[in-house]
């Protein structure tokens, strides 16, 4: 598991502890993206540290990217799903992405997780907040089904906010990996 949120990490790890998932689950307290941004037209290192809008009244929806009213904000160390899983030898079958159209940003991050991906992505997707942190639906898309996912619908069609779960083309080859 991975979150940027230091209070909801905590309380993973105490669940994973608590429910004897020790053995099966690790906790990383980081915020997701990519390891080269734009800034200005050029192309640079991403920050190690980022701020975002933290919601105290649902915490579930603090991001890094701004969507509505803030109470307060927030920082995390920022790194790539690359970096995360490099060397730890995980097999991953199935990953939900809910980053508050953040999702773009890590997958770019996750160039060499997505030659593995898992069978199944449970992936938010909404049109306005991927276009504010600078990865159009349509990028992601690109994305998505060159790592082998089939998307249900055609991009044009996903608009606002939705929830996809997204299933490998070759199931059978995947859950043999």
């Amino acid at each position: 598991a991975v979150e940027a949120l230091k209070p909801i990490a905590q309380h993973l790890e105490a669940s994973v502890m608590k429910n004897e998932l020790a053995n099966m689950t690790d906790v990383f307290n980081y915020a997701v993206g990519a390891a080269r941004v734009t800034v200005n037209g050029s192309l640079v290192e991403a920050p190690d540290q980022v701020a975002f809008n933290f919601d105290g009244t649902n915490k579930g929806g603090s991001s890094i990217v701004k969507s509505g009213k803030v109470s307060s904000s927030a920082s995390a160390q920022l790194t790539t799903l690359d970096s995360i899983l490099r060397g730890r030898g995980y097999k991953i079958a199935a990953m939900k992405m809910d980053i508050e159209g953040y999702e773009g940003q890590a997958l770019r991050g996750a160039t060499q997780f997505l030659k593995n991906p898992p069978c199944m992505l449970s992936v938010e997707l909404n049109r306005p907040w991927l276009d504010r942190a600078g990865t159009p639906v349509e990028e992601v898309a690109e994305l998505l089904t060159n790592a082998g996912f089939v998307l249900p619908v055609p991009t044009k069609e996903i608009q606002g906010l939705s929830n996809w779960v997204l299933f490998q083309k070759d199931m059978q080859g995947c859950m043999q990996r």
